[in-house]
């Protein structure tokens, strides 16, 4: 379960609607600036979603340097669970390889023949290195018992491909964050983060890594210009951030930025309107940010790329309402039902 699976519970879905009213939405005189291409399927938008909200995460850290504090890619959790695959090790407190980018490894020694990689708690954490001396097959050695692979050659490729892409992207993106410069390079590192997103949702590998459509890279691009310019005014930027127990709750909740004290949901959607679907999970942020007690919001909201249209509202209309503490603690209860 997660947060989105959650508010799609009929008793809480129904529980929100009564008490909060979702905000009236008419915004008919913005345009759309991006219009997506007449060819793209459902999976299509769904895939240029994921990649735009890794492409507005890099712009952000870039724009922001050391006022943002970044997060772990959904995937580097694609990468963890492919490597449960390739060994039978039982890979212990696996929460902990979602904080950095590394792999578990059962034995330490000898462990600096890996050029560039430090030990930190039994993890191998990849963090200012030359990238082009790592050296895949002794990295792999650690993840293996008795140094042989146990699963098939089907899953070690898979588990290389990733590996590879992952590795790449994250050279990309340190690029990217000094220079600004958004390239082709850097699009493509992001469609292949997408594609790898996908093996945490469905658990199936998509065969499409390192292929990229032109009308991809195009939108993408597109989408990046429509960006409106930031002020770099803001002193504490968070990039997908968790809410620590709150998340736990609900078995996974993330929400794509915070910004001082306000929320935001990045939606790559055709339609410009406030949906219940999207009002809930707004709801459901809320609330569990309150219940951890850690960020402090006053506004929430959703950008919307397709028009480089920032909607908020003010917290208080959840936060303020008569029904909020009533509702919070069923909330939780239920969570942790």
């Amino acid at each position: 379960m997660s947060l989105t699976s959650f508010i799609k519970k009929a008793d809480i879905r129904k529980n929100i609607d009564k008490t909060f009213n979702k905000p009236s939405f008419s915004q008919s005189n913005i345009e759309m600036k991006v219009k997506p291409p007449k060819a793209y399927s459902g999976k299509d938008y769904m895939l240029i979603g994921t990649a735009f909200d890794y492409l507005f995460r890099f712009y952000l850290k870039h724009e922001y340097k050391d006022n943002a504090k970044d997060s772990h890619w959904i995937a580097h959790t694609s990468l963890y669970l492919l490597s449960n695959k390739i060994s039978n090790i039982d890979i212990l407190f696996p929460q902990n390889f979602l904080k950095e980018m590394g792999i578990v490894i059962p034995d330490m020694e000898g462990f600096e023949e890996v050029p560039g990689v430090e030990n930190h708690g039994g993890f191998i954490i990849y963090d200012n290195i030359e990238y082009d001396k790592i050296d895949f097959d002794k990295i792999v050695k650690y993840i293996m018992e008795g140094g042989e692979l146990t699963c098939s050659s089907k899953i070690e490729k898979q588990f290389r491909r990733t590996f590879n892409a992952i590795f790449n992207a994250e050279k990309v993106y340190n690029k990217y964050v000094k220079d600004g410069k958004m390239n082709e390079e850097v699009i493509k590192a992001i469609i292949d983060l997408a594609k790898i997103d996908d093996y945490l949702r469905g658990r199936k590998f998509n065969e499409t890594l390192g292929e990229y459509k032109k009308e991809y890279i195009e939108d993408l691009k597109n989408l990046y210009h429509a960006i409106p310019e930031q002020n770099n005014l803001a002193n504490k930027v968070y990039l997908n951030p968790t809410f620590g127990k709150g998340s736990k709750l609900v078995n996974g909740a993330d929400a794509d930025l915070i910004i001082n004290d306000t929320l935001i949901d990045v939606k790559t959607t055709k339609n410009l309107n406030l949906t219940a679907k999207q009002w809930r999970q707004l709801v459901g942020y809320l609330t569990l940010i309150d219940f951890q007690n850690k960020f402090s919001i006053n506004k929430a909201g959703i950008y919307f790329s397709r028009y480089g249209y920032f909607y908020t509202f003010d917290a208080c209309k959840i936060y303020n309402s008569d029904e909020y503490g009533k509702f919070k603690k069923w909330f939780i209860d239920k969570a942790k039902s």
